[in-house]
């Protein structure tokens, strides 16, 4: 036997995990969050490990189980995460394969028709490169990750008529909303109460804030947005593609947010043309992500591969970056 075994995770993996990926990624992640992230929406953890002979973690290959929307109907998804390999692992040709067998258990053990039949995720330059020249990123070509910039405070007339503004991030209204306009996508993360309570409502140490539009007292839409550094993010969004619609969130945002000190607006996107354009036509410039690729990989015979490309919504509450 080499001297790593690739396994998947077991209980009392969590603290070697955890220091791992705070020393790779020169991070202060708590075991309150790690816990969060991996176990808050009740699925079984898929993460699968390269461990030494003493415990160590060297190289991990993990994924939160996402419900997906599909041509198929709602699957669960696999969205890649926390993927990294220690300098112990990367110390000679033989050592860098524990990243590799790590990568390899893990397609093998839980990609398929009956448990991850998707996956996705958003790899930095390097590991890109390393997948597109072993394979598993080869199946469809990565997406550029669309970058969408305003100044924060500029200001644009509008009216409020029979509008009701509702500060807060309103799981229910929004799963209500994403009953009515989530359908246009072909493929994206079921936004339900459930899931927007533990990405946005639960995350220890982090907090979110959220603007709800409501037109007698019927939601119309609703933006959930963090201050971050320079700018302030809008995070996540289930909106129709309307430009009076978004005209009047933003202008919420932008003339009632006390918290902000950025300077401009920043959103995230891939998968939705129709609201990157209004959001365009709202004086937002694009640029494309220089760093960060989506790559999405099928597991199921009845998904058709055709049907991917450019049709994948996600934003940044999606990134896992935020």
């Amino acid at each position: 036997m080499s001297w790593w075994e690739v396994r998947p995770y077991q209980p009392g993996d969590e603290e070697a995990i955890n220091r791992a990926f705070n020393r790779v990624f020169q991070a202060s992640r708590t075991l309150d969050e790690w816990r969060w992230k991996f176990f808050g929406q009740g699925w079984a953890p898929r993460i699968m490990l390269a461990v030494d002979q003493e415990g160590q973690v060297l190289a991990q290959y993990a994924a939160l189980v996402v419900r997906f929307q599909t041509p198929l109907g709602v699957l669960p998804a696999g969205h890649v995460v926390d993927v990294f390999s220690r300098s112990e692992a990367r110390a000679s040709l033989a050592a860098g394969k524990a990243y590799l067998q790590a990568q390899q258990h893990f397609i093998y053990r839980w990609c398929g028709p009956h448990d991850l039949p998707l996956s996705f995720g958003f790899p930095s330059r390097r590991p890109l490169k390393l997948g597109e020249l072993t394979g598993p990123y080869r199946q469809f070509p990565p997406e550029p990750v669309l970058c969408l910039r305003r100044p924060l405070f500029q200001r644009r007339s509008f009216r409020y008529e029979n509008l009701r503004v509702q500060w807060g991030l309103c799981p229910r209204s929004l799963e209500e909303l994403w009953s009515q306009w989530g359908g246009r996508l072909p493929y994206a993360a079921v936004r339900d109460a459930a899931y927007l309570r533990w990405r946005y409502l639960q995350r220890p140490g982090v907090r979110y804030h959220g603007v709800c539009l409501f037109r007698h007292d019927e939601p119309l839409a609703g933006l959930i947005f963090r201050a971050a550094k320079d700018r302030l993010a809008l995070v996540d969004w289930v909106a129709p593609p309307e430009a009076q619609v978004w005209e009047m969130l933003l202008a919420a945002v932008s003339n009632s947010f006390k918290l902000a000190s950025g300077t401009h607006l920043e959103a995230w996107l891939t998968g939705d043309p129709e609201t990157a354009q209004v959001l365009r036509d709202l004086g937002f410039s694009s640029v494309h992500h220089p760093d960060l690729a989506l790559v999405v990989r099928c597991f199921h015979p009845a998904l058709d591969p055709a049907s991917v490309p450019g049709a994948f919504f996600t934003t940044w509450g999606d990134t896992d970056l935020i």
